[in-house]
């Protein structure tokens, strides 16, 4: 994958490019103060060249500027680009948008759930000394960074995996609601809610729900473990609910601030790019309001309490039992203990391997200490799709009831563990829907610089349009590689996932690029000031404070603010309501 090999040179490229197309940039004042004017007009040009609103200034004659125009080819010719790219704006003009927009966007991404992995004990210590300092120094951000600069990439993914894992959290709560449902049935389903976050291809996950399906001696103990792990459970209002509120306030603030600076070109894009990436908090409240909200230590804790009280007790499982999608039919008790021995025997002569990273011993013996540690991996976001099916799909196979109730319809619980009916249909529907939550606000942003004079296509909205159609085409990208991928011939999955990264990465370029080419000033050229179809006699406009600007302003900025913003509460509302439904769902069954 692009993203894992190419972090750092991909920071250096943005920059790089970056500081390249700030050579073209030009004093748009200064420019100014030289296009010929009438004579009549010529006395007050200083003036309209460094105008500035005042809202309290309401007569006809003094409120509004004149309209300071000149020809395309007049720019090109006689506005000369900036000697030195650190010259292109003022504090005034970028520190403002940084720090109330950039910044807390950035910091509303680390909300949102990236790869996890926490190695066994036996794999840490078989490190040497010095790559286990050089991983808890220097690589632990690298994965970290990998993995919020694929969210940058491939939003749309993310909202589906979130969509996803919500829809399968309150299914499996409907689920645990039912009287008829047996007391082995609601175990599973509780643990699976708090554990899904979790990827069953890891067999101590899979060992570990299968001695809850066959061993009663374990579920003894599951109870216990799952309220472990549901007391270790993000405090959503400090961790989530705080920072998103303190966002929102922001951003109204700086609305609200805007309002003293009617019809300036550079705050009204400001104010775009800020709409822009309103999309990210939003992702955060929804990778959150479901039951994994998890720390990923506290998952483990909980299962190796079951896996633990298995080993100790020595409670064998009936063979024909064992889920043969783990391994060979080993008696469980036995994995538990080998997994979670740290003084364990010599194994049996003759004994067999029935996992390829677990050295195979025989029955639990006296004086073996289980304080290890197990192996769990947590799936990022854009993989909770393939990742929410496979839970549902696994309860199923162990005998739960998880089928739709007669009032559901079939479109909001499709019953895809016994019939595989259009499989990448289904995750194509659920990708488009979920790039509704990523195109709404590059719309909002892209209506705000197309409605800032000149009317029209220009680079910024072209930016925020951009972004939004290469989300897009890497959604449905994802579609062949994330659904039955065996269906689809080997080379024609390299290509796709070849394409899938590269595309990925350009994405990322596009956010990247686009937000620092706003705030340091390169779209401040003749071509940009222009739009994307203007010729040679296109009118530029160099002026400020004209009636355009603040008719186009008035019309705009106010109800962008209340349809964008408005629309981030009201998914964050209708998520924070699923949240409270499944924590008390869960603590129904927990007695808490």
């Amino acid at each position: 994958m692009i993203l894992r090999t190419s972090t750092p040179p991909l920071a250096l490229l943005t920059l790089a490019l970056t500081l390249t197309l700030a050579h073209a940039a030009i004093d748009i004042p200064a420019c100014c103060t030289r296009v010929p004017v009438t004579s009549d007009l010529a006395p007050h040009l200083w003036a309209a060249c460094t105008a500035v609103y005042n809202a309290s200034d309401t007569h006809p004659l003094t409120r509004f500027s004149p309209p300071i125009l000149a020809p395309l080819s007049w720019c090109r010719t006689n506005c000369a680009p900036l000697p030195t790219p650190l010259s292109i704006s003022d504090p005034s003009q970028w520190l403002g948008p940084l720090t109330g927009w950039v910044l807390p966007a950035a910091s509303m991404l680390f909300l949102i759930p990236i790869r996890e992995h926490l190695p066994a004990h036996r794999a840490t210590r078989a490190l040497p000394r010095w790559r286990r300092a050089l991983d808890e120094t220097v690589l632990n951000w690298l994965d970290p960074a990998r993995g919020y600069l694929h969210l940058l990439g491939d939003p749309v993914s993310a909202f589906a995996g979130a969509l996803a894992q919500m829809a399968t959290d309150l299914h499996l709560c409907a689920a645990l609601q039912r009287a008829a449902q047996p007391a082995r049935a609601r175990t599973l389903l509780a643990v699976a809610l708090l554990a899904g976050q979790c990827t069953l291809d890891t067999p101590a996950v899979r060992a570990t729900f299968q001695l809850l399906a066959v061993c009663d001696a374990a579920r003894t103990h599951a109870h216990a473990a799952a309220r472990t792990m549901f007391a270790a459970r993000r405090k959503f209002n400090v961790t989530v609910t705080l920072p998103v509120a303190a966002y929102i306030g922001c951003a109204v603030v700086l609305f609200r601030d805007a309002a003293e600076k009617l019809g300036d070109p550079d705050t009204a894009h400001a104010l775009a790019y800020g709409v822009w990436l309103a999309w990210i908090p939003v992702l955060g409240v929804c990778g959150n309001a479901v039951a994994t909200h998890v720390s990923l230590e506290a998952v483990r804790s909980g299962l190796e309490c079951i896996l633990r009280n298995a080993a100790e007790s020595g409670a064998a499982a009936a063979k024909d039992t064992w889920d043969r999608a783990a391994g060979p039919p080993t008696p469980l008790f036995e994995f538990a203990a080998t997994a979670l021995a740290t003084t364990p025997p010599p194994p049996a002569p003759g004994a067999q391997s029935y996992f390829p990273d677990i050295e195979a011993h025989p029955v639990a013996r006296d004086g073996r200490i289980y304080t290890g540690s197990i192996e769990l991996a947590a799936t990022p976001l854009h993989a909770r799709y393939a990742t929410s099916l496979a839970w549902e799909k696994y309860l199923f196979d162990r005998g739960v009831d998880v089928d739709p109730p007669a009032w559901a319809p079939r479109v909001l619980w499709p019953d895809h563990w016994t019939r595989r009916s259009w499989p990448r249909a289904r995750y194509a529907a659920v990708q488009l829907a979920a790039w509704a939550a990523v195109a709404f606000p590059c719309a909002c942003a892209a209506w705000l610089s197309w409605c800032t004079p000149p009317v029209g296509a220009g680079c910024r909205s072209a930016n925020h349009a951009l972004y939004a159609a290469l989300s897009l085409l890497v959604a449905l990208l994802r579609v062949p590689l994330e659904v039955s991928p065996d269906k689809t011939r080997r080379w024609v999955r390299r290509v796709l996932a070849g394409l899938y990264d590269a595309l990925t990465g350009v994405n990322v370029l596009v956010l990247l690029l686009g937000t620092l080419a706003q705030f340091t000033g390169v779209y401040r050229t003749c071509f940009c000031q222009a739009g994307l179809f203007a010729g040679d006699e296109t009118m530029v406009g160099f002026g400020a404070n004209t009636l355009e600007q603040q008719m186009w302003a008035e019309r705009t900025w106010v109800r962008v603010a209340v349809v964008s913003y408005g629309g981030v509460v009201a998914v964050c509302g209708v998520a924070l309501g699923v949240r409270l439904w499944i924590s008390y769902c869960v603590r129904a069954w927990l007695g808490v």
